[in-house]
């Protein structure tokens, strides 16, 4: 084990204390280790205007309901962990903000159809509506659009009948 070694001056003697060993977060420091909310960095003084806002709380919505790690949402948009979060100090870049909200479009999409509790789980299971792959996965590669689709076909499915496939019109 190595030692940090202090001078206390007012003692006299050297004072010797372990190194830290905990792990570092990569989060700002807050409470309980989350994100800074909107709200509180606008109470600091941070202004903010309500593109800013609204970006903010669709990053919060999508990380929340979906569980997903700081790593895991800026794998689905496309950028680094890091970029993603000084996205919560700068606000989300233009470029991205139109993504920002259509997952967040799926992401309250999702949380309407099932419980709130069971969204991460159904969004990391692989689903043969998608070809085998997850909605997770499908955000990542293609966008909201296959998502949509899907939710299209759920809602066109009539029991007893094949599901509409994609371009496909039926005159009946």
């Amino acid at each position: 084990m190595r030692y940090n070694t202090r001078v206390i001056h007012k003692k006299k003697h050297v004072k010797k204390r372990k190194r830290s060993s905990a792990v570092v977060s990569f989060l700002p420091a807050t409470s309980g280790g989350t994100l800074p909310s909107p709200t509180k960095r606008a109470a600091r003084g941070a202004p903010l205007d309500e593109f800013t806002l609204e970006g903010l709380r669709n990053l919060k919505r999508i990380q929340s309901a979906l569980q997903l790690s700081a790593f895991e949402a800026a794998g689905m948009l496309d950028v680094t962990r890091q970029a993603f979060t000084e996205w919560f100090t700068r606000g989300v870049p233009a470029s991205k903000a139109a993504r920002v909200d259509r997952i967040a479009l799926v992401v309250t999409e999702l949380a309407k159809r099932f419980r709130t509790q069971q969204v991460p789980r159904i969004a990391r299971e692989p689903l043969p509506i998608l070809d085998g792959r997850t909605i997770i996965d499908a955000l990542r590669t293609d966008g909201a659009a296959p998502i949509h689709e899907m939710f299209r076909r759920w809602d066109a499915y009539v029991p007893g009948s094949d599901p509409i496939r994609a371009g496909e019109c039926r005159d009946a």
